[in-house]
């Protein structure tokens, strides 16, 4: 820069003066003011599911759902979507100024007219005496916020602005209280819960306010008061304790004690909303924009805060986790995790929201960034000094460092190290090689000179020049993020490879002894005895005594990617890739506490840290943020929640389930849905829920939903719970249920079903006996039948008529026919005998026999008939029937029918055929018939009536009995052609599957 030609002529002084001055305007930027720092806000509007920017107020219940009222209507919100209520949903009105919540959990929506509906059990309802309110509706200006209670008795208290209070009974009984009965504008009226109700009718004395509590009255009077310009048409009464109040009207807060105002602080023109938190801070809106925080400091409400200076705030609400919620007139709804979290960005006037690197000191607060600016924050101010960059474009810090006993502040960017000192800033070059000396990180030498790790190797640096440079030396020549050089002299290397030592001039690589000692390393420093060494990737490694161990997300770490270590007092604080961790090391164990964006962090991702006061500096992509420790290390003020915000059975929604109302044994497939209330982790809330009787172990999910298609019958316990940002997890929430067996598995049905299979048994078991029995009585009568058969043929007349005849040709010494005879009669009686053991014989057996039969007749009776037996095919002579079954019909033929006639001559013909499955046996004679053989038999003697017939006849019944109506006997009468009768034939059918 050349000098004005004016300076060669001035005195030197003037030259030295000038000359500083411009190079203080080269480097410094100059002073500018900047704005607070701000908490880190979430906002919701429309476009999130609000259904209006226009918010009158926000609320939380006890079960964790955060309801907003709006101009068109009421939102639920419960961390992940918003639940709208309008007038289709049963409010009277759109616009709902207020909220209120009753003792029976009861859900109120104040109107802007003042009109009532209320939310029970899901289902909204409106106010059954609107009607009476609609009377005072047009003599008021609407509803006065913060004044509507609903006590135990179900009277209803509703403030009117200009005009006063209505107290409805539950019968429906109005009762006004008017401002003016107590000759005062404003009247407060304490109730014995402790809520404290606000009305006015009148303005005419603005400055009489009057209390009215269970057991006193009065008037305040104060000074403040009276001078106070300005109309209560916004009043808050805020009790701290039965001594303590805090009355908001007129655009000022009074504080009162013991019925005199104390203090006074003026935030407006007028206050529309007032309250008071869980820890005494008073947050008051004035109509201009913004909300305030108070917090009383020696007893006065001095200490304040101002937040969304741009916005109109209509409520605020503090949240179970220590969040803040606050309505707004025409800009939805905005969330703060932690208000104590504040963020320096762009619009707190910082160059950049890109912060790389932060190193604090009573001077100020000293931030990098990106664009290659270092800033200064003191006192309200900011100083911004540029660092040069050879090349076009920025050359971003990568650190700062601050020599407090040489008022020094060294910032290196990623070409050169440069020095801050009286506002001047400096450029520290390496002789015959200016193109930089690519700085990570200063720290000071035990000789009090400096140590500075670069992308070349490491250097040494006494403050105004390098005395030693290890890639000029070829000794080393990596890449070192961090150095560290411990009482004994021996500098730390923590390079791209690893872990390497410099001691003496000697370069020793540690990564071949101990593969820990093998990653990367970020930043080194001690603590305590302890060396503890920040890695990108395998976490936080600690040695001591020899003993190298690290501590990993396994141990609660947030990341395993570390950038820098800052120590204090006994725990390391450590900026990661996901946030901050606090590594707290007690004896022989360790506590961690994580600090991500859900205690108020613009992100997770910090890049440097710095701690003085109390207070946690932390650089980030998103801006400076600035943390208190001590209120980040406590806890969240309740425990997380999770709760059953619904279950549908196939596929539709079931009001109520437990086990009082089993399901059915089809009502199988169950979806339960569940939402933890973690605002602060709402969008990162880990779940996990077990089905008792199917799940065995807890199973993990991001999801708010869990599924079962097909559960067998049984009884069952759901259980889901959630984790809170301090990772302890909550009380599980839970929901017991029964799925019925199908109708068939159930005791009712399988008693009913063996008493009826029991009884079916049974009776089939007596059938079954009594089948056996009378199959057997069949059997025995089939025997004694047979026997009687075998008798018939056996009986005494046809042995005795057979032995005459024997004899007879003994006598007439015809040896060879009475031999012949006795043969034929002798193999009669032993086929009669052997077939009479078996039920059925096969039919060639039964007629064998009654060949033998028929040839003794033949051969008695001289003669006197022919017979003839034909069987249509042999095959048939292999089938059964039963034993002595023919014969007695053939002993018919010829003693009934043949030997009856005149001439006693005839002839019998037997014929055997096969009809589909049976066996017809034809037996056919020519003898005297049926008719005429009855009237012979009817003049015999009934001793001498024909026994055979009568047997085979009950026997073929019997058969019939056994075998289901299988065996057949057709009679018919033969005729001669001049109608005389001239045979019978009998036709047998016999099934030919017979055993």
């Amino acid at each position: 820069m050349a000098l004005p030609k004016s300076i060669p002529q001035a005195k030197p002084l003037l030259v030295i003066a000038v000359f500083t001055l411009l190079l203080f305007v080269t480097f410094n930027q100059g002073y500018s003011q900047h704005k607070e720092p701000s908490p880190v806000f979430k906002h919701f509007s429309v476009d999130d599911g609000i259904p209006s920017n226009a918010t009158y107020h926000v609320i939380q219940d006890s079960i964790g759902y955060i309801w907003v009222a709006t101009d068109n209507g009421v939102s639920r919100y419960d961390g992940y979507t918003f639940k709208n209520y309008g007038i289709e949903e049963g409010l009277v009105e759109s616009t709902i100024h207020e909220i209120f919540i009753d003792y029976k959990n009861r859900y109120w929506f104040i109107s802007n007219s003042g009109r009532l509906a209320y939310m029970e059990d899901e289902i909204i309802k409106p106010y059954k005496y609107n009607f009476r309110i609609n009377e005072y509706v047009a003599k008021s200006r609407g509803t006065v916020k913060k004044s509507f209670y609903v006590d135990s008795l179900d009277n209803v208290y509703l403030s009117l602005k200009g005009f006063g209070r209505l107290t409805i009974s539950k019968e429906g009984i109005v009762k006004e209280t008017l401002s003016s009965e107590f000759n005062a504008s404003v009247l407060l009226e304490e109730l014995d819960c402790g809520a404290t109700l606000v009305s006015y009718s009148s303005f005419s004395n603005p400055n009489n306010i009057t209390v009215k509590g269970p057991n006193r009255l009065y008037t305040l009077q104060s000074k403040q008061i009276n001078s106070t310009k300005g109309s209560p048409f916004h009043t808050y009464y805020i009790k701290h304790n039965e001594w303590h109040y805090t009355l908001s009207t007129k655009g000022h807060l009074f504080s009162i004690e013991n019925g005199e105002v104390t203090d006074l602080i003026h935030i407006g023109t007028e206050i529309i909303w007032a309250s008071a938190d869980a820890n005494n801070s008073i947050w008051a809106a004035p109509i201009e924009g913004g909300v305030v925080m108070l917090k009383r400091y020696n007893e006065v409400n001095k200490l304040k805060q101002t937040f969304l200076k741009n916005r109109i705030i209509t409520s605020v609400t503090p949240d179970s986790e220590g969040g803040y919620w606050f309505s707004t007139l025409t800009n939805g709804v905005y969330y703060s995790p932690n208000i104590n979290a504040l963020v320096y960005g762009e619009e707190q006037g910082l160059p950049s929201n890109q912060i790389t690197c932060v190193r604090v000191a009573k001077q100020g607060i000293y931030c990098g960034d990106e664009l290659g600016k270092v800033t200064r924050i003191s006192k309200g101010k900011q100083e911004v000094y540029s660092i040069e960059s050879p090349y076009k474009g920025n050359s971003p810090i990568r650190f700062i460092s601050i020599d407090t006993s040489e008022n020094t502040v060294w910032v290196g960017s990623t070409n050169h190290l440069h020095s801050i000192k009286r506002g001047i800033v400096q450029k520290h070059t390496i002789k015959n090689n200016p193109t930089g000396t690519y700085p990570r990180q200063l720290i000071k030498t035990n000789d009090n000179e400096y140590w500075l790790a670069s992308s070349w190797g490491i250097r040494k640096f006494n403050g105004t020049s390098f005395t030693y440079n290890s890639r000029e030396e070829n000794e080393f020549s990596g890449m070192v993020y961090t150095v560290y050089q411990d009482s004994s002299g021996t500098v730390w290397i923590g390079s791209t490879n690893g872990i390497w030592q410099y001691n003496n001039g000697t370069y020793e690589y540690l990564g071949d002894n101990n593969p820990l000692f093998a990653q990367a390393a970020s930043h080194i420093k001690s603590m305590r005895g302890k060396l503890l060494i920040a890695t990108k990737g395998i976490g936080l490694i600690v040695l001591e005594n020899g003993n190298a161990k690290t501590i990993t997300q396994n141990n609660g770490l947030s990341s395993n990617y570390i950038n820098k270590i800052v120590i204090d007092s006994s725990t390391a604080w450590l900026a990661t890739k996901r946030g901050i961790c606090a590594v707290t090391f007690n004896n022989d164990s360790i506590t961690i506490k994580n600090i991500t964006t859900s205690n108020g962090l613009p992100t997770n991702e910090i890049n440097d840290l710095s701690i003085l006061n109390g207070n946690l500096y932390a650089a980030t992509p998103k801006g400076l943020c600035v943390i208190k420790k001590s209120l980040v290390s406590d806890k969240c003020a309740a425990p997380p929640k999770a709760i059953i915000t619904g279950i549908t059975v196939n596929g539709k929604l079931k009001q109520n389930l437990n086990t009082n109302s089993p399901l059915s044994y089809n009502e199988n497939s169950i979806t339960f849905n569940f939402v933890g209330f973690s605002y602060q982790n709402r969008e990162n809330i880990n779940y996990q829920f077990r089905l008792l009787n199917i799940d065995s172990t807890w199973i993990e999910t991001n999801a708010t939903s869990s599924s079962y298609p097909s559960l067998h019958h049984g009884s069952y316990t759901f259980q889901v719970r959630m984790q809170g940002i301090d990772s302890a997890w909550s009380k599980p929430a839970e929901v017991s249920f029964t799925i019925l067996p199908p109708f068939w598995q159930r005791f009712w049905f399988i008693t009913l079903l063996a008493i009826f299979f029991s009884a079916i048994i049974f009776f089939i078991f007596k059938y079954r006996i009594a089948s056996i029995k009378k199959r057997n009585e069949l059997i025995n009568n089939l025997y004694i039948y047979k026997q009687q058969s075998l008798r018939q043929q056996m009986n005494p007349h046809f042995i005795f008529n057979t032995l005459n005849s024997i004899q007879l040709y003994i006598l007439e010494k015809d040896h060879i026919s009475s031999h012949k005879y006795l043969t034929k009669f002798a193999k009669l009686m032993r086929l009669i005998l052997d077939n009479s053991q078996q039920p059925t014989i096969a039919l060639k057996d039964e007629l064998d026999a009654l060949k033998l039969y028929l040839e003794l007749e033949s051969i008695r009776l001289s003669g006197k008939f022919d017979y003839t037996i034909n069987i249509e095919n042999d095959e048939l002579l292999q089938y059964k029937v039963p034993t002595l079954l023919i014969q007695p019909f053939v002993e018919n033929s010829i003693w009934h029918g043949i030997m009856l006639k005149a001439s006693q001559e005839g002839w019998v013909t037997i014929t055997i055929k096969k009809a589909l499955t049976q066996i017809v046996c034809t037996i056919e004679d020519n003898g005297i018939g049926r008719e005429k053989a009855q009237e012979i038999r009817s003049k015999q003697d009934n001793e001498r009536k024909s026994l055979g017939f009568k047997i085979t006849s009950q026997r073929i019944e019997l058969l019939n009995t056994l075998y289901k109506n299988k065996f057949f006997i057709k009679y018919i009468d033969v005729t001669a052609d001049n109608g005389e009768p001239s045979g019978t034939r009998v036709e047998i059918t016999i099934p030919i599957d017979l055993e």
